[in-house]
């Protein structure tokens, strides 16, 4: 598939908010010009210097080793080069004069003037991030000067002091809660524990992601960096706390500040639910505000996530971050043939969303299962609709919802006991996969006559929360046929 007709498939996906008429949302792609994914990044990265090339077949570069000492290290032609370290040196006795303290671990170095007990749990966490970056995109390529990669954070309770130390730049565009630029990056404090590191983590990610200079689409640079930021603490075995990114939130609680989840929700209840076009196409003054992040970070956990497509952004990542070739076309290449599928997947998966998300079960099964299982999300009937006919469906058999505290049993017109998205747990629900789109949600049960809203193929699922289909069992069989 061509990189313009990938653009316009992107940029063309639907959203699944369901508008006063109730009819999925209308492609207006064919009246206007095809536009490119290919977005400006943010400023911070447009002027930045070309990739660096080799010295040739023999030549060297002579950086510093620890001791001070020049040492010759022969370079290939073809090199990959990440920019030079070119932050700045501070005098570190006079900015403690000023009560901004440094804070220093392998990978990250932190100039703050927070609590020492607060401060100092911060820069191992960048650590733990580099093996997850390094694991996920593949080492960097060095310097020139075989330099380590070390980025320095100024998280800042009292900005006036900042300034005044003459630790902000000038020009530093402004910024809603953070900003990178190069291996650097500013930060103001955050009132949540967890904010503020997923705040550094987010920061930190940029600057590991852009250190080679690929121009990365903005959708994909903020996803990404939310994607990592978005983490929980857990204990290994022996008893450790270890850092986990590029989780689902489960639990607001857990996650304080954040928020994602909760304003795509709102976003999609009002009707306001963004097609993958508007999340390509939100320029960069809208990440002055919180929406912004929810979404980009929503579109890149919709295809990290994916039990087929997560290992193809993985690869257009790792192609783009550390081996410095074009995003876009590793993404037309690895995922372009499935524009149309996931496309429809993303409608399903916005307008689903919510804290505890089973992407492994809740992705959707393009191809008819032999029965509608009620531990999947949805999945093809295999029938064809046309919109205004009619049709008899019938639905046998039952299956499990829960085990705990006793097991919840049902049939396909589900139980009252408990509602989910305001229909009985286990009723068996529909919707219209349809040429560019999909329909509004509508009831079907164990035998019912409806009339098709749309034409396309029937998907169907066994009505329960996508957050806790792991310990559902059994399902369905399903029939359907026109009604004479």
């Amino acid at each position: 598939m061509s990189r313009t007709i990938l653009a316009v498939a992107l940029l063309a996906a639907f959203g699944c908010g369901a508008g006063d008429g109730g009819q999925p949302e209308q492609s207006d792609v064919d009246d206007e010009p095809p536009v490119e994914l290919r977005l400006e990044s943010r400023p911070e990265i447009v002027d930045r210097p070309p990739l660096p090339r080799s010295l040739g077949d023999e030549g060297t570069v002579k950086p510093l080793d620890p001791d001070g000492e020049e040492k010759t290290v022969p370079v290939r032609l073809g090199r990959l080069f990440r920019r030079s370290d070119d932050r700045p040196t501070h005098d570190d006795e006079r900015l403690r004069r000023l009560g901004i303290r440094k804070y220093e671990s392998e990978r990250l170095r932190l100039y703050t003037d927070l609590e020492p007990e607060v401060a100092e749990r911060l820069p191992p966490l960048v650590d733990l991030a580099y093996e997850q970056w390094v694991e996920y995109f593949g080492e960097l390529p060095p310097t020139r000067e075989a330099t380590p990669f070390q980025v320095t954070g100024y998280l800042m309770k009292d900005e006036r002091r900042f300034r005044e130390a003459g630790l902000v730049p000038r020009d530093l565009p402004r910024f809603l809660n953070g900003r990178h630029r190069g291996y650097e990056f500013w930060m103001y404090d955050q009132t949540e524990d967890y904010y503020r590191r997923h705040l550094v983590l987010h920061e930190a990610t940029h600057c590991f992601t852009t250190c080679v200079g690929s121009r990365l689409p903005v959708w994909y640079l903020e996803g990404v960096a939310e994607l990592f930021a978005t983490h929980s603490l857990v204990r290994n075995d022996e008893g450790e706390w270890t850092l986990q990114t590029r989780v689902m939130p489960d639990d607001k609680k857990d996650f304080g500040g954040l928020g994602r989840i909760t304003l795509v929700e709102e976003a999609v209840a009002a009707g306001r639910a963004k097609t993958l076009r508007d999340v390509a196409g939100m320029p960069v003054d809208d990440y002055l505000k919180p929406e912004a992040y929810a979404w980009a970070w929503a579109a890149t956990r919709f295809f990290d996530g994916h039990p087929v497509y997560g290992e193809r952004l993985r690869k257009a990542g790792q192609r783009a971050v550390t081996a410095g070739e074009s995003f876009d076309d590793a993404f037309d290449e690895l995922l372009g043939e499935d524009a149309e599928d996931w496309r429809f997947e993303w409608q399903l998966f916005a307008r689903d969303l919510r804290h505890g998300y089973d992407e492994q079960r809740a992705a959707a099964a393009l191809e008819p299962p032999s029965r509608i299982d009620a531990n999947r999300g949805w999945q093809s009937s295999g029938s064809r609709v046309q919109r205004g006919q009619a049709y008899t469906l019938k639905a046998e058999g039952r299956f499990t919802l829960a085990d705990e505290p006793v097991p919840w049993t049902s049939e396909a017109n589900g139980v009252s006991i408990r509602y989910v998205g305001g229909r009985p747990i286990g009723q068996l629900l529909g919707c219209i996969r349809t040429v560019d789109g999909v329909s509004d949600v509508f009831p079907l049960g164990t035998e019912t006559t409806f009339v098709a809203p749309a034409d396309g193929t029937l998907f169907v699922r066994l009505n329960d929360s996508l957050a806790e289909l792991a310990d559902n069992r059994d399902g369905v069989a399903v029939a359907i046929v026109p009604t004479e």
